[in-house]
């Protein structure tokens, strides 16, 4: 296993989940003595210079958003994989993996994995969006016979688009680096993360604060990340006069003391995979409040945190505030299951004994 190169193809270097997932993946195969080669086949490279970093080649062959330049990084990876011999592809998301199986076209011995890192797949074809995710279905179910595995991150995510026999490999995190003390914020903190865009569904937020300050709670709630919508939720915040209460902190690398600094953690989102930023929660041992959706329900039980539909956020948020010790107890027991079972080094074990069976077939 050792002697062989594994190609991982994802559709940008952005912060998002499954673009840090990569980058521990590589960085953990390298400390395994097994080389990774990154290729990106977007513009998006926010987390290039991470990779780097880290000792991990990485590429960006997509240099513009349109057609000629997305078939010319493809061109340059199908050089590579023929130049190097490489076994085996692992394509990252939807876009990378219609560029691996373009490359199989002309180089039939690759074996192609694929991860899509969402269950977001379904969709009403009367809406642009949804006629998007049947589309992306139809294509991954004709596909099927040319990719050798399929990645999930649990049973739930079994469909008639993805291999019958798909891998079940939930994310990690590297657990160790939330394991340290920090005192709280004085005023109670709830913190949500990630990337300020319509699928995270932060707006959601401001008539709920709007409610709770009325009903006399003190506390903030700090939003860490950025993306496209974030200077639009940041005019809204100020309209509704609620700058005081709802914090917009940006973009941030490190998020460990923020978690750590923090009390109960919120992610609203509509829609999700097997978000990152619920595992990193859970290592900080920060009590959840999530909606049902991906895999998180699978994950998190009634026992570990709060998964709610968005109807109940605003009473679990305050009943947070009112039981926090009971919220503790759940987060500690959330805590224990990420620390054994969601590390990035067991997922890294199951990427490699993935990898070396696909090798040796």
């Amino acid at each position: 296993m050792k002697d062989h190169k594994i190609l991982q193809i994802i559709t940008g270097l952005r912060p998002g989940g499954a673009e840090r997932l990569l980058l521990d993946l590589c960085t953990n195969l390298k400390t395994n003595g097994i080389k990774t080669l990154v290729y990106s086949v977007s513009p998006l490279n926010q987390l290039y210079k991470n990779f780097i970093e880290n000792g991990i080649e990485t590429n960006i062959v997509v240099k513009k958003r349109t057609l000629f330049s997305f078939f010319q990084g493809i061109s340059m990876i199908y050089k590579r994989i023929k130049k190097d011999e490489i076994e085996i592809a692992h394509a990252h998301m939807f876009h990378s993996l219609v560029a691996a199986l373009i490359i199989k076209i002309f180089y039939p011995k690759i074996k192609i994995v694929f991860t899509p890192h969402t269950t977001n797949y379904s969709g009403n074809a009367a809406d642009k969006q949804g006629l998007n995710s049947i589309m992306r279905m139809n294509f991954m179910r004709i596909t099927k016979s040319l990719r050798s595995a399929d990645i999930i991150f649990d049973t739930t995510m079994r469909s008639n688009f993805l291999k019958d026999n798909a891998f079940v490999i939930p994310n990690g995190i590297d657990t160790s680096k939330f394991m340290k003390p920090i005192s709280k914020n004085k005023i109670f903190t709830f913190i949500c993360v990630g990337r300020i865009d319509y699928v995270k569904n932060h707006q959601v937020l401001i008539p709920i604060v709007k409610e709770l300050i009325k009903e006399g709670y003190e506390f903030q709630i700090h939003l860490v990340g950025h993306g496209i919508l974030y200077e639009e939720l940041k005019v809204k915040i100020k309209t509704n006069g609620l700058t005081e209460k709802i914090h917009m902190l940006g973009f941030h690398e490190n998020i460990v003391d923020y978690l750590l600094e923090s009390h109960v953690f919120l992610l609203p989102s509509l829609w999700e995979g097997m978000p990152l930023s619920i595992l990193e929660a859970g290592a900080s041992r920060l009590p959840i409040i999530t909606t049902p959706v991906g895999v998180i329900p699978s994950i998190i039980s009634t026992n570990e945190g709060y998964v709610v539909p968005l109807d109940n956020f605003k009473e679990t948020m305050k009943h947070t505030m009112d039981n926090y010790s009971e919220a503790l107890l759940k987060a500690s027991s959330f805590q224990k299951k990420v620390i054994n079972s969601y590390d990035i080094e067991v997922t890294t074990r199951s990427h490699q004994r993935l990898y070396a069976s696909l090798i040796e077939r």
